[in-house]
């Protein structure tokens, strides 16, 4: 603002020269009028030379307010910089407790494994008190639940928990051995399904057919052995452009020849080592950085591993942007001012001229004199300011210049590193949603595993037959559950190969519109990130405008997702990943996760799970020892199936359709009955103003309220299990003129 009232300011000066010489050379042409023409002459040259010193005042106003801007903008900075040192430390605080919680929860593993190693051996000696082994071991098991233990783990001591005596003993005696066997099959199922390298996919896959030995040795050295040359590649790729701490790192990796220690150092090693050669590399840019880059990297150095990380891999390029858009804005605004100062000395310079010819005019040959070398000081002083103008001009263009440049690279490298987090973080989106399911599926197999056991004690066996009961059972829930999650794995991994081999797959996953990354939207968000190149040819020329990208570029990270990114790939639990799981390589897994977690819910009310087929009708048409799996354990949870309602005088006749209206009250009665569900209203699509026929009956309906549970649906005509969603719309005459809801 004041480089332009500066501007302005001297243009006045300018119109009040001109005016004067206009006089002046008047004065000199009309001898005879020579005073009256002298005192106009005068008259000009004083406007001219007030008005060039309003010029030179506003002038050195402009220099002087554009100082104090500068000030005011390190101050900004340095308030920024300490700000953002704060939050740093407090990120680092809240990274160093996570770290120090992952070390406790990794030791209290081993603490415990030693306890159950213990009390092993004194349930073994003679004469030992088995009601206190068993106490301590329920006290063990309560640890497990509450302190990190496995999914298979968990489950087991839930198991152990709910029992007697002998219970709490078979868990500590053989149950956690089976246990942890189970999550090193999970452990390898993982491998099978989720490895980047088909060579360990199918190693992995192959250990699963085999016993639990045969896992144990793939997870003790198979796994390392099979993934060796993989390891290697990842390694050398890594010492690309890596800093001295981690290549030494690195090279004495593969110098050892050892597979582990290729694992070690792609899983733990490379981190550390890759965060001092990254401390060193920010200490440098704050002795020799630009102030952005400065600060930006003060900042870091007081963050967590991953705040240094993403600084040096993107941060430094943006930061440094905002140091060239700067740089650009500063150089514009010292032309201005230098423009002004040349436009004000033109304008000394004329009003000295205009004051000599005046003074000639009026034959005061001194002033004359003084007038004049004051015209050629002020020239010089217009000439001084050209030059400088036009300095700050090439200045301004080279920064502009720069600040493209800069932008670009900050654009490649944050989408490297977006695009990298984004692997990343799908990667441990998919590996929680594996524990998760694992979870729920260890729970249910220990849970027909407990029925069974209490099965055999009702009926009268002793301990030893009520835990093979129960061990049996378990076994039988494990086949289940593995011959189901191959099938499942099999889906997946081709799922994933033919997105793998799809040029398209990345883009789409980009900009798929209500998966996650880009919602589906009534305005439309603007993508720019399509069209960046434009915007960033429009950084370089406005610190506003690059203020203003900065938001977008936030919303943009906001839109995809990336700080949820970060969340999940450092706290790996569900809350944090679940997000991410729409994915369309992980929603098969959550849907899976999510009719697991149903199962458990409801196992645990005591009662079974309805199939297609009624459970009960299949087992009692055939003996125990040719039922299928799923009969004999749904039969060993007894009680009435939990999708059942016990609403009296439902279902009722569907001759009744024609005439009832009483369909919410039916619904919400069946929900009481249930302990659940959310109650759907079904409408007729326009331009129809009734449901069709249901049932057979035509229903001069205008809606219609049902009951979905457990993916069924109840309602006063429907059975007492309910229907799937498939089987409750096959009733309908035109279910394709409804709107379900479901």
């Amino acid at each position: 603002v004041a480089a332009r009232e500066a501007r302005d300011a001297a243009t006045s000066a300018a119109t009040h020269a001109r005016n004067a010489g206009k006089a002046a050379r008047e004065a000199a042409e009309q001898a005879g009028n020579s005073a009256q023409a002298a005192a106009r002459s005068t008259q000009h040259a004083n406007a001219a030379t007030e008005a060039a010193d309003d010029a030179t005042a506003a002038v050195a106003k402009a220099q002087q307010i554009y100082k104090l801007s500068r000030e005011v903008e390190s101050a900004e900075l340095l308030a920024r910089t300490n700000a953002g040192i704060e939050r740093a430390r407090d990120d680092k605080e809240h990274d160093d407790t996570r770290t120090a919680a992952q070390t406790a929860l990794e030791k209290e593993a081993t603490d415990q494994r030693t306890e159950r190693d213990l009390l092993v051996a004194q349930a073994a000696g003679a004469g030992a008190d088995l009601g206190a082994v068993a106490r301590q071991g329920r006290a063990l098991a309560v640890r497990v639940m509450k302190k990190g233990g496995t999914a298979w783990g968990r489950a087991a001591a839930e198991a152990a928990l709910g029992g007697t005596d002998e219970t709490v003993l078979d868990y500590l005696r053989t149950g956690w051995q089976t246990a942890e066997e189970q999550d090193q099959r999970a452990y390898v199922a993982r491998l099978a399904e989720e490895s980047e390298s088909k060579t360990v996919r199918d190693a992995a896959e192959q250990a699963l057919d085999g016993d639990a030995a045969t896992v144990a040795a793939f997870v003790d050295k198979g796994q390392y052995q099979v993934a060796a040359e993989d390891m290697r590649v990842a390694i050398a790729q890594t010492l690309d452009g890596a800093g001295p701490v981690l290549t030494d790192a690195g090279r004495k990796a593969l110098n050892t020849g050892d597979p582990k220690q290729y694992s070690a150092f792609l899983t733990r090693t490379q981190d550390t080592a890759r965060t001092q050669d990254e401390r060193v590399r920010a200490a440098q840019l704050i002795d020799g950085g630009t102030p952005e880059v400065k600060a930006a990297a003060r900042i870091a150095l007081e963050g967590s591993p991953q705040a240094l990380h993403a600084f040096i891999v993107a941060g430094q390029y943006q930061a440094l942007r905002r140091d060239h858009l700067t740089a650009t804005h500063v150089a514009q605004v010292q032309k201005m001012i230098a423009d002004a100062g040349k436009v004000a000395a033109t304008a000394r310079k004329d009003a000295a001229t205009a004051q000599q010819v005046a003074a000639t005019a009026r034959k005061a040959k001194d002033d004359a004199k003084d007038w004049a070398t004051k015209a050629n000081t002020a020239y010089g002083d217009a000439q001084a300011y050209a030059k400088q103008a036009d300095q700050y001009a090439k200045d301004a263009e080279a920064s502009a210049a720069k600040a493209a440049a800069s932008a670009k690279t900050a654009r490649d490298a944050a989408n490297r590193a977006d695009a990298s987090a984004a692997d990343a973080a799908r990667s441990a989106a998919d590996a929680t949603l594996s524990s998760e399911v694992a979870q729920a599926s260890a729970s249910e197999a220990s849970y027909y595993a407990d029925q069974a056991w209490k099965s055999a004690v009702e009926a009268g066996k002793d301990s030893d037959a009520a835990l093979k009961a129960l061990n049996d059972a378990y076994q039988v829930a494990l086949k289940k559950y593995e011959q189901e999650e191959k099938a499942r794995r099999k889906a997946a991994v081709q799922a994933k190969e033919k997105a793998k081999n799809d040029p398209g797959a990345r883009a789409r996953e980009m900009y798929r519109c209500g998966q996650g990354y880009i919602p589906c939207d009534p305005q439309g968000f603007a993508r720019w990130c399509q069209h960046k190149e434009t915007y960033c040819d429009v950084l370089a020329h406005s610190k506003e405008l690059s203020d203003a990208a900065d938001t977008l570029w936030n919303l943009e990270k906001e839109l995809l997702g990336l700080g949820q990114y970060e969340e999940c790939m450092q706290n790996k639990d569900f809350d944090s990943c679940k997000g991410l799981a729409v994915d369309v390589l992980l929603s098969g897994k959550l849907k899976l996760l999510d009719r697991l977690y149903d199962k458990v819910k409801v196992l645990k009310k005591g009662c079974r799970i309805l199939d297609k087929a009624p459970l009960r009708s299949a087992s009692s048409v055939r003996p125990a020892s040719v039922r299928p799996a799923s009969a004999g354990l749904a039969a060993a949870s007894g009680g009435v199936p939990c999708g059942e309602h016990k609403v009296p005088g439902l279902p009722r006749p569907t001759s009744k359709i024609p005439d009832s209206s009483d369909c919410r009250a039916c619904a919400e009665r069946i929900r009481e009955s249930l302990g659940g569900g959310e109650l759907k209203v079904i409408r007729p699509m326009r331009p129809f103003n009734s449901l069709p026929q249901y049932r057979g009956q035509d229903t001069f309906w205008g809606e219609h309220v049902v009951l979905v549970y457990n993916g069924r649906v109840y309602d006063g005509f429907g059975p007492k299990g309910g229907e799937t969603i498939s089987e409750f719309k096959g009733k309908w005459q035109y279910n394709d003129v409804i709107d379900f809801g479901f």
